[in-house]
C-alpha cells in the first residue's frame, strides 16, 4: 500500500467487525502502515481497528470492534482505488476510503458498512440497489472461530412485495415476513420504542431496511450465528456481557412453509399445523379434518366460483403469507383491495399493506402459508365459495349464542352472590349506627343543681383549666360518683 493510489486486495485483507482494544489516531494515510498490536481509533473512542485471533485460531485477521466489548460483529471483501485516499474509522463503527480533506459521506470511496459480515450494526443496510443491481446482506462466519463465509445469509426478497428472509445456501430457510408500516410480520418487538427505530424504504430505485439508536450511550448489534439464529443483543455495562432482546429461529413454526399451504402454525399448540376454516387436510391419519400431519398443508371443502360471488373469511394475528409473488398497490382502501380481488378467479387472499396509515393493498394469487401468534399479527381475508361461508356462519352462530348464554349465566350468578354480600353489608351497618345510638342515650344525665354543689357552685378553686368546650372542673363525690362538668 503506498504511492497515490491505496487498494484492498481480496486476497491479503478480510475486515472484520469485533470487540475490544487502543490507540491514538482515526486515520491513516497513503504511506503509512499499521503493524500488528497497533490500532486505529474512532474520534469518540467507540470502535477500534487491528489485528485478532478468533476463538482459539492461530490465524490473524484485520478487525473493528466495539473498543470497551469484547465479540466479533462483521466481515467483508472489496478491491477498491481512490485518487488522493485516506482510510477512516468512523464514530458509528463504520471504515471508510474517501478523498483527503473532503467529509461528504455521499462521496466515499469504499465503506465496511456495504459489506456487514455476520453482524448487523445501526445505521447499516440490509437490501438492494435496483438501478446497479447491488446488495448488501448478511452471512454467517463457517464456525466461531473461522470468520470465512458460512451456510446461511440474511437478505432481503425483492420479488413480488419485499420481504426478510434467511437463506440456508440458494434455499429459503427461514421468512421473517414482509413490512407493514411498523414491523416485518414475523415479529412484533422490532415495533418502534424508545431505545431503537427502524425504517424500511421501497421505491422505484432500492428496497432496504435500517435500525438506529435513539440513545447514542446504547451499544447494540444483530448478529447472524453459523448455527442460522438471528439475535439481537445489547450490551449490559453492569454484566460485561451482552445481553440478547429475541432470538429467531427458536421454534418449529418458524420454518418455511412448515405447515404448507392453507394452514396455520401455532407455536403452543399440539399439533402445531391446523388447516383454515373452510379447508381441509390433503393426508391426514388422525381422522381430524382439520389437523395436519405433515407440510402437504390444505385444500379447499368447496371450489371457488367465480359466478356465485364468492366472499372472504377473515383471520386474525396471523405473520402474513409469502409476498414473493404477491400484488401490492400503496394507495387502496381496503374495501378497493377486497373488491380488486373479488373480480379475479385466481385470487386467494388480500390483507392491509400498511397498518400503521390502514391503507395499501397486498393480493396473493397463489397457495399461502401462515403463522398464528397470540400477540401482534395482522388480519387476512381468505376467499371461499359463497356456499362454504354460510356454512362457516350457521356452525358458528350456536357457539356464539351459548357464548352470550354462558356470560349471561355468569353474571346473574355473580349478581346472585354480591346480593347477599350486600344484604349484610347494609344490616350490619344499621346495627352498628343502632348501637351508637344506644351508647348516646345511655350517657349519665345530670341536672344543673347536681353539677353545682359537686364544683361548689364552680369554684375558681376547683378549676382544672379552659378547653374547646369551655372550663373543665375538679368534682368532689356526689353519691359515690366523681364528676367533672364543662361549660
Amino acid at each position: 500500500m503506498g504511492g497515490s493510489k491505496w487498494s484492498f486486495s481480496c486476497s491479503l485483507f478480510t475486515f472484520l467487525f469485533l470487540i475490544t482494544g487502543t490507540s491514538t489516531q482515526d486515520i491513516i494515510f497513503p504511506g503509512k502502515s499499521i503493524k500488528d498490536g497497533e490500532t486505529l481509533v474512532s474520534a469518540g473512542g467507540s470502535f477500534e481497528l487491528g489485528f485478532f485471533s478468533p476463538g482459539s485460531s492461530k490465524n490473524r485477521y484485520v478487525g473493528i470492534w466495539y473498543k470497551k466489548v469484547s465479540r466479533l460483529l462483521w466481515s467483508s471483501n472489496v478491491s477498491r482505488a481512490a485518487r488522493s485516499p485516506v482510510m477512516q474509522l468512523l464514530e458509528s463503527g463504520n471504515l471508510v476510503v474517501k478523498e483527503r480533506n473532503d467529509n461528504n459521506l455521499e462521496r466515499i470511496t469504499w465503506e465496511s458498512f456495504d459489506y456487514p459480515g455476520d453482524s448487523f450494526l445501526p445505521e447499516m443496510k440490509i437490501g438492494r440497489n435496483f438501478i446497479t443491481g447491488f446488495e448488501r446482506y448478511l452471512t454467517s462466519w463457517k464456525s466461531t472461530e473461522d470468520p470465512a463465509p458460512g451456510e446461511y445469509s440474511i437478505r432481503i426478497d425483492p420479488r413480488g412485495y419485499p420481504q426478510f428472509v434467511l437463506k440456508k445456501g440458494s434455499e429459503v430457510a427461514f421468512r421473517g415476513g414482509s413490512w407493514d408500516g411498523l414491523y416485518f410480520t414475523v415479529n412484533p418487538r422490532l415495533e418502534q420504542n424508545p431505545v431503537f427505530s427502524y425504517d424500511f424504504v421501497l421505491n422505484s430505485m432500492e428496497v432496504y431496511w435500517e435500525y438506529k439508536k435513539q440513545n447514542s450511550l446504547c451499544v447494540s448489534r444483530l448478529l447472524l450465528n453459523p448455527l442460522g439464529a438471528m439475535q439481537h443483543s445489547v450490551w449490559n455495562k453492569r454484566k460485561h456481557d451482552w445481553e440478547i432482546l429475541y432470538t429467531t429461529l427458536s421454534e418449529r413454526c418458524t420454518t418455511y412453509a412448515f405447515c404448507g399451504p392453507y394452514a396455520t402454525c401455532t407455536a403452543n399448540k399440539f399439533p402445531p399445523c391446523a388447516c383454515l376454516e373452510g379447508y381441509v387436510a390433503k393426508s391426514t391419519t388422525s381422522g381430524d379434518p382439520g389437523s395436519v400431519d405433515s407440510s402437504d398443508g390444505c385444500i379447499r371443502m368447496t371450489p371457488l366460483n367465480c359466478h356465485c360471488k364468492d366472499r372472504f373469511f377473515k383471520h386474525t394475528r396471523l405473520k402474513l403469507p409469502d409476498t414473493s409473488q404477491a400484488w401490492a398497490n400503496s394507495s387502496m382502501s381496503l374495501h378497493e383491495c377486497e373488491e380488486l380481488c373479488l373480480t379475479n378467479c385466481s385470487c386467494t387472499a388480500y390483507a392491509t399493506l400498511d397498518i400503521l396509515k390502514g391503507t395499501g393493498c397486498l393480493i396473493w394469487f397463489n397457495d399461502i402459508d401462515m403463522t398464528e401468534f397470540d400477540l401482534g399479527g395482522q388480519d387476512l381475508y381468505v376467499q371461499l365459495a359463497a356456499s362454504e361461508l354460510d356454512r362457516i356462519q350457521r356452525k358458528t352462530k350456536p357457539k356464539e349464542k351459548l357464548k352470550v348464554a354462558i356470560i349471561s349465566i355468569s353474571s346473574l350468578v355473580a349478581a346472585g352472590l354480591l346480593i347477599p354480600v350486600f344484604v349484610l353489608y347494609v344490616r350490619k351497618k344499621q346495627l352498628r349506627k343502632k348501637d351508637e345510638e344506644k351508647e348516646v342515650i345511655e350517657l349519665p344525665m345530670m341536672v344543673f343543681k347536681t353539677v353545682a354543689n359537686a364544683t361548689d357552685n364552680f369554684s375558681t378553686n376547683n378549676l382544672l383549666g379552659r378547653g374547646g368546650f369551655g372550663a373543665v372542673y375538679k368534682v368532689v363525690k356526689q353519691s359515690g360518683v366523681n364528676l367533672i362538668s364543662l361549660l
